[in-house]
C-alpha cells in the first residue's frame, strides 16, 4: 500500500495542498492531527505527478516533512518503508511555492 505521512515538529505557519495526478488529495496545516493516509486508490500503474502546493502565511518553529511511500499495516499501526519522496519545509522556506515530484508505480 501507499501512504502520505506528516511528521509536524511544531511548526506554524504551514498549508500544504497535496495533489495527485491533478487531484487534490490532501491538505495539511501545521499544527494539526497528523496525516496518515492511504493514496493508493489516486495512483495509477506507471508515472504519476505527485505536487505540493505551499499557501502559508509566515512559516515557523521546527521542520514539517511529507512523506510518500510504501508501507504495511500490523495490528493497527503502519510501518513505512524508506520514503519515496520526502518533502520538507522549515521557518526559511517560502511560504508560497510548489514542488513536483514524478513517482513511478509497479
Amino acid at each position: 500500500r501507499w501512504w502520505l505521512i506528516s511528521d509536524d515538529n511544531q511548526t506554524a505557519g504551514h498549508v500544504v495542498d497535496v495533489t495527485i495526478n491533478d487531484t487534490v488529495v490532501s491538505t495539511f496545516k501545521s499544527a494539526g492531527k497528523q496525516l496518515i493516509m492511504d493514496i493508493g486508490p489516486y495512483l495509477n500503474a506507471g508515472d504519476n505527478t505527485v505536487k505540493f502546493v505551499s499557501r502559508g502565511d509566515t512559516p515557523s518553529g521546527g521542520a514539517l516533512f511529507l512523506y510518500v511511500g510504501t508501507g504495511s499495516v500490523d495490528g493497527g499501526r503502519i510501518s513505512q518503508d524508506e520514503p519515496k519522496i520526502k518533502f520538507k519545509r522549515n521557518a526559511t522556506s517560502d511560504a508560497r511555492d510548489s514542488v513536483d515530484f514524478k513517482l513511478t508505480v509497479d
